[in-house]
Parts: structure tokens; C-alpha cells; sequence
């Protein structure tokens, strides 16, 4: 429709909830726009020029037809012009350029804005992408990528074509002698980031009909001058530093005995064996958090009601069936196990002793989690942070360096060493996978693994006889078992604030 737009009617008449239809005898009709459907009114003094009326806004836009295309453009929002014809000469000047030009002022705009784009606009674009993707990034993931770009925030507003490959080796030399790895990681973000704005404008420009705005992504001269390290560079660089420390077996021994022993003590059930599990399963520190009792969940093969949780969205452990169940790892995949004997009786333990722990501390949304929150101001209902137990586990075990990733390096090398399972086999049990099908294992392929689980717990719990007996089937021989470990006696609190979490309290922590 089209009528003279006017400051009156353009805030006065026009409204989402009613539509004009006409012109009659010089007042406009309208109907109910039920629907709440965008509409736009078009100009009589300016053909093209009109105003688009939605929600939550209203904004002037110029629509032009060049060369048997319609072309629309915004113009801008009415509460940014004070007069109605500031924006109708505005529109003039547009339509102007669409005809000498054949192209859309709002393109072209577009076009050059990332020809300025800067490394943190890059940055920021690909953050969006990570969380708003079909399969979001892990929050873990995210951190990683916001402590990238906070390394190289000195160039959050430099332009990226105007990035030399000279500069960014220099830059990545200077930030590389401080920290060799968080700078490589670092560049490699940024690299990414700017190849996925790139790859963007190039499909965008193809679409059009012109040449990409920038043809080249300068940060992959890094890889160009061969400036990462090499998959060996890295395995020699951890070695040199110690950061990789799977357990021998006499250590893997004192850590399991210390382990429990503290179980016995305080409160200290729910984080034993989580750690514990994580030993045993050979899983990351975060994917076992989360583990519900299965059948508090819906029913196998049942679509889950509304008060319920779907299975298949959840980790979940199901002691009938002696398995567990990852819902998202982090390659992304899924990932289901068999639960060797040991690994089972902790559990058959640990319902009963959770279920004990939510309602001692009245907190009814953790009833269904194997490790329950100790707090009941918990965000997520459940027990995650283990390092501080592990930093005086460490201690009381006389073990000079331990993570918990360690624990998962652990698994692997007696899976390999101890165990004697082929590295493809290992693969499969640490989810190096390549296929996301929970339920992929034929049954002759499950009993496989179930029995490597077997091997690899037997070879791991057999360094503590006390854990082991403890937890093995009744019919299994006992081993024979030295002394309990004697925790460290508790030594009295100086009511001086901790300096460390771990080995600076341990001894008033001990107990």
C-alpha cells in the first residue's frame, strides 16, 4: 500500500497489531494483523521508499529494481532521524547508487566492513559459531578459546589485512618465549578464526557475482615457515617437563591404599570414588560428574514422560545391565562401557551410600547423581572438583607429581603394558573412536571388551590388596594384604589464611 509517510502516521497510525488495506475517501483503513506479520507502507512522494513496521521496531528502507533485480536496503531505524525527509533524501541518495552501481549499498557495506574487519571482530565471530553451532562447544572448550584471545588482545583492533607474515612471526616468537604452548594454541585459534570469516565472505561473494574482499588468511604464513612443533617436538618437550606421569606400579599401590584409607574417614566416600572410577574407567575428569542411576531415567525403549529425563541426552550407569553410558565426551562422541566386577561392587556401595548423602543434607535434586553434590547451593546437583582431595592423596602417598589426567594415562599404559591389549583395542576403551553410534557393539564384541575392562582392573586394584579384597566377587581368592595405610595425624589449624588448597593444608585436611 502506499500512502504520503508522515511523522503522525508513521508513529501515531501504524502499529504491529493493525495493518493499512486503503485509502478511503482520504482516511487510511486497516485490518487486524492477527498474525503479527512484518508489513511495509510505501511513499507516494518517493517511489520505493517506505517504512517497515514489526514488534519491536520500525525502519525506513529504499527497494529498487535495477536490471530486473529487486534490491532492498535499510536506510535506518525512525527513532534515528528527527524528520521524515531527512530519511526520504537519504533514500534518494540510495537509489541513486543502486542504479549506477547494480548493487545493494547494504552489500557493498557489508564488503567493506570486513575488508576493515580486525582479529577480535574475527575472534569474537568465531566464538558465536562454537556455542551457536548444531553441536556447541564444551564450556571447557570456550575457556580455552577467551584465554587465546586474551593473549593476543594487543591486536583486537588491528585490521587483519593489514597483518604481515614478518609481524606475526615476530609477535608468536616474543609470546612463544614465555609460553611455548598457550601461544601456539593461541595463533592456531586466531588462524582458524580468520579462515572461518574468510570462508564465509568467499561463499557470500560467489553468490554475488565478485571477488572476495581478502584473498588470504595471513596468519597461515606460521604454518607456511613450519613454526609449530611436530607431533615428536611435542611428545620430547613433555617428557623434558614432566607433564605427562602415569603411575608406576609401586605408586599406583600407595595411591590406591592411601585412597582407601581416606574413604574411611570424614566425608571423603563421594570423592574417593569418583576418583577411584576414574582410574578404573579411564575416562577424562569431567565426562563421569554427571553419571545418573539409569533407572531413575526413562525406561528402556519408552519415550521419556515429562517429569523424566531422556536417557540418551545423559550419562547414566545401569548396575543390572553392568554398564555405563557417556552422553558427550569430549571428542563430541558418545561412549558406553562395560563396568568390570570391582568397578561394580563400588557402585552397588556407592547407590546405597548416595542416597544416604541427599538426604542427610536435604538436598532432594541430587538423589539421582552417583556422586552427589556436597553443598546444597551445588548449580549442577553434583560432585566435580576432585583436585584438592588428589593434592593431599598426592601427599599422603609420598607421589612427587599427579593430575588427573594422569590417572586417565594410568589406564592407558596398564591397558598396554600390563594388561597386554593391542593399541587399537585401548583406542576403543579411552573413545578415540571416529563414529558417534551408541549402540554399536555386537554382543561377541562387548564380551571382548568386557573382558579387556576385566584385565585392566584387575592389573590396576591388584597393586592394593586391601582395596582389592574389599571390593572383589566373594568366590574370587583373597591376596594377601599388608597393613591399612595410616592416614598423617590431623595437626591443629593456625587460623592463618590457606596460601594453597593442597599440600599447604594437608595436614589439617588429613583427616
Amino acid at each position: 500500500m502506499k500512502i504520503e509517510l508522515t511523522k503522525d502516521v508513521i508513529l501515531n497510525r501504524l502499529c504491529i497489531e493493525k495493518r493499512p488495506v486503503e485509502l478511503l475517501g482520504g482516511e487510511i483503513v486497516f485490518e487486524e494483523n492477527t498474525d503479527r506479520t512484518p508489513y511495509i507502507v510505501f511513499d507516494t512522494k518517493l517511489t520505493g521508499f517506505g517504512v517497515k513496521v514489526s514488534a519491536s521496531k520500525k525502519t525506513y528502507v529504499m527497494q529498487k529494481k535495477v536490471a530486473g533485480r529487486v534490491m532492498k536496503s535499510k536506510i535506518g531505524e525512525v527513532a534515528e532521524f528527527v524528520k521524515v525527509q531527512d530519511a526520504r533524501d537519504k533514500a534518494a541518495g540510495l537509489s541513486v547508487m543502486m542504479r549506477e552501481t547494480g548493487s545493494n549499498p547494504n552489500t557493498e557495506r557489508r564488503r567493506l566492513q570486513l575488508a576493515e574487519a580486525t582479529v577480535g571482530q574475527a575472534m569474537e565471530k568465531y566464538k558465536e559459531h562454537l556455542k551457536s553451532r548444531s553441536s556447541p562447544a564444551q564450556e571447557s572448550t570456550i575457556s580455552n578459546f577467551e584465554r587465546s584471545e586474551r593473549k593476543l588482545s594487543c591486536w583486537k583492533d588491528r585490521r587483519i589485512k593489514s597483518l604481515g607474515a614478518d609481524e606475526i612471526k615476530g609477535k608468536f616468537d616474543e609470546l612463544a618465549k614465555r609460553a611455548r604452548t598457550s601461544t601456539e594454541q593461541a595463533f592456531r585459534w586466531a588462524t582458524t578464526s580468520v579462515e572461518h570469516v574468510l570462508t564465509m565472505e568467499a561463499i557470500t561473494a560467489q553468490s554475488q557475482g565478485r571477488v572476495p574482499s581478502m584473498l588470504a588468511n595471513p596468519f597461515r604464513a606460521l604454518v607456511h615457515l613450519k613454526v609449530y612443533r611436530t607431533r615428536a617436538e611435542l611428545a620430547k618437550d613433555r617428557d623434558e617437563r614432566g607433564v605427562r606421569n602415569p603411575l608406576t606400579r609401586e605408586r599406583l599401590g600407595r595411591f590406591l591404599e592411601a585412597l582407601w584409607s581416606k574413604r574411611a574417614v570424614n566425608d571423603n566416600r563421594t570423592g574417593c570414588d569418583y576418583i577411584l572410577l576414574m582410574l578404573i574407567l579411564g575416562c577424562r575428569k569431567s565426562e563421569h560428574a554427571g553419571l545418573v542411576w539409569r533407572e531413575l531415567l526413562a525406561p528402556a525403549g519408552e519415550k521419556p514422560s515429562s517429569d523424566a529425563v531422556n536417557p540418551w541426552m545423559n550419562s547414566w550407569v545401569d548396575l543390572e545391565r553392568g554398564e555405563v553410558f557417556f552422553h558427550r565426551t569430549k571428542n563430541g562422541l558418545a561412549h558406553r562401557l562395560p563396568l568390570p566386577e570391582c568397578a561394580l561392587e563400588l557402585l552397588r556401595r556407592r547407590k546405597t551410600e548416595a542416597a544416604e548423602e541427599s538426604a542427610r543434607r536435604g538436598f532432594g535434586k541430587s538423589r539421582r547423581f552417583v556422586f552427589p553434590a556436597k553443598s546444597r547451593f551445588s548449580k549442577t546437583g553434583h560432585y566435580s572438583d576432585s583436585q584438592d582431595l588428589l593434592k593431599r592423596l598426592k601427599v599422603e602417598a609420598d607421589i612427587p607429581t599427579l593430575t588427573r589426567h594422569d590417572l586417565r594415562r594410568t589406564f592407558g599404559t596398564t591397558a598396554v603394558h600390563a594388561a597386554g591389549l593391542s593399541k587399537e583395542m585401548v583406542g576403543e576403551l579411552l573413545n578415540h573412536g571416529q563414529t558417534d553410534v551408541t549402540d554399536r557393539y555386537t554382543e561377541a564384541e562387548w564380551l571382548q571388551l568386557k573382558a579387556a575392562m576385566q584385565r585392566i582392573e584387575n592389573s590396576l586394584l591388584t597393586t592394593a590388596p586391601n582395596l582389592y579384597n574389599s571390593l572383589k566377587p566373594i568366590d574370587w581368592p583373597p591376596l594377601q594384604a599388608p597393613e591399612p595405610h595410616k592416614l598423617a595425624p590431623v595437626k591443629p589449624r593456625t587460623g592463618r589464611p590457606r596460601k594453597d588448597k593442597g599440600e599447604a593444608d594437608v595436614a589439617a585436611s588429613a583427616g
